[in-house]
């Protein structure tokens, strides 16, 4: 049988990963976006050049 203090050692670290998933999530997402903007940069500079 596991003791208060194992079972606080396991919670904290299910806690930290938990924490650097969520990180991790957001920093896919943060590279997902900067993608699609620079892609929607590349698009739109043919027009923006043709107007200056």
């Amino acid at each position: 049988m596991a003791t208060r203090k194992e079972k606080d050692a396991c919670d904290m670290l299910d806690a930290e990963h938990r924490a650097v998933k969520k990180m991790f999530k957001e920093y896919e997402e943060l590279m997902e976006s900067r993608s699609r903007s620079a892609a929607q940069k590349k698009m739109d500079w043919p027009a923006r050049s043709a107007t200056s």
